[in-house]
């Protein structure tokens, strides 16, 4: 079972698998990173403008575990 990091910030380096593809290294993204069009989409389950979360993603609500972050992935800079 892989260790959930509810404490993720902006700048730090990951490795992200997904499905049918290799473990990728990634970097957080600050949202000031972000374009607007990307902006104006953020899941519910994201971090807000303020910088709270939804009542239902706070660390110990039900959907905790479900949290999006902004990610690029290294070597291919996509969002």
């Amino acid at each position: 079972m892989p260790d959930l990091r509810l404490d993720v910030k902006p700048g730090e380096y990951w490795f992200v698998a997904m499905r049918g593809f290799p473990p990728w290294p990634v970097i957080v993204c600050d949202e000031e990173m972000l374009p607007e069009t990307l902006l104006v989409k953020r899941p519910v389950s994201a971090m807000r403008i303020d910088g709270t979360y939804r009542e239902d993603f706070l660390e110990g609500g039900k959907n905790a575990k479900d949290r999006r972050y902004p990610i690029m992935f290294l070597g291919t800079n996509e969002l």
